[in-house]
């Protein structure tokens, strides 16, 4: 009977797993097809299916990263030995998803400083002293979560993790360079010169 359960709570867990995965694929690609209506990413991200609504460029972009990056990590597992791929697949996408909210509150303190005319649908009480506190503890706290992803205090660093997930965060920094330069590049052609 134990077994059954445990079978059970396995499928569960698997069918969160995968129906999360899926739901928040879409939410990114609906996200690239708008920064590439908006000149944000390259034009050909913008494509849409005429037949079902739904990106067609970004959901297949978004397929082959996800299958090269794990196949990318099953060479590092042949050539180095470590055995923790979906681990380090999965540290990657917390750190890289942790990274890219980083820069969110300093960018909304710069914005509630500097732009102080704008009209915005939110407010938060307390004037500047609240802005800035409701900006920099959330932001140490992210900086924090990063660090303690790659060293734990009283523990060695684990050299092989850090070269092994820093290397692909490192490399889905450049693609996303790429991509900004290739949209700035669009972009400035389709200005016409004055």
């Amino acid at each position: 009977m134990a077994r059954v359960l445990v079978n059970v709570v396995g499928v569960m867990v698997l069918y969160t797993l995968v129906s999360n995965v899926v739901t928040w694929a879409m939410g990114v690609n609906q996200t690239v097809v708008y920064s590439a209506e908006q000149g944000l990413m390259p034009k050909m991200f913008a494509k849409v299916s005429a037949k079902t609504g739904m990106p067609t460029t970004a959901s297949w972009a978004n397929a082959w990263m996800g299958t090269a990056t794990m196949g990318a990590y099953l060479v590092m597992v042949n050539v180095t030995g470590n055995e923790d791929p979906f681990w380090n697949v999965f540290s990657l996408g917390a750190i890289g998803l942790l990274a890219s909210y980083v820069m969110m509150f300093p960018a909304f303190l710069k914005l509630r400083l500097t732009d102080t005319d704008a009209k915005r649908g939110y407010t938060i009480p307390g004037g500047t002293l609240m802005a800035i506190y409701c900006s920099v503890v959330p932001t140490l706290v992210l900086i924090g979560g990063l660090v303690f992803f790659f060293w734990a205090p009283g523990v060695g660093m684990d050299m092989e993790y850090f070269y092994t997930v820093g290397t692909g965060l490192l490399l889905a920094v450049i693609g996303g360079e790429v991509l900004i330069w290739k949209a700035n590049k669009e972009h400035q052609e389709a200005v016409p010169a004055e």
